[in-house]
């Protein structure tokens, strides 16, 4: 799908000057098996990234809708309290440091993920805290 990224984007209680782009799908779907799973994104400018691919999978979901899963995780709201401000505030010094100790400029207050900190190993799901994706 065509999107012009260049174009504002908003919701109910944010915006952003721009969106990001359409060029990294693995972190915004992950296949697990059968199963298609879009992921929320944390970042305001990549809310609805998702599209640009998301006509693919509904296509191969009503192909085969008995044997393909196709979920949606619950989009978060981007709301200023889904974020810790003080964080931008940090010296860059600081920020390293409070990475190290998995603390993020997301907070617990809604989940969200990129798909790409995501990995299947057999049966088992690994899941990575960092910038994007939270506990």
């Amino acid at each position: 799908k065509v999107m012009d990224w260049s174009q504002p984007v908003a919701g109910p209680e944010w915006q952003s000057k721009s969106q990001y782009c359409g060029t990294c799908p693995r972190d915004t779907m992950i296949t697990l098996g059968n199963t298609l799973l879009e992921a929320t994104m944390s970042k305001r400018s990549r809310y609805f990234e998702h599209l640009s691919c998301r006509d693919i999978c509904l296509d191969l979901w009503r192909q085969d809708p008995l044997r393909v899963k196709f979920w949606s995780a619950p989009k978060p709201s981007m709301a200023d309290s889904m974020y810790r401000p003080e964080f931008w505030k940090l010296t860059e010094e600081e920020r390293f440091q409070t990475m190290r100790n998995y603390q993020f400029c997301v907070n617990e207050r809604e989940p969200v993920f990129d798909a790409a900190d995501i990995t299947r190993v057999g049966k088992d799901i690994f899941v990575q805290k960092s910038m994007p994706t939270n506990d």
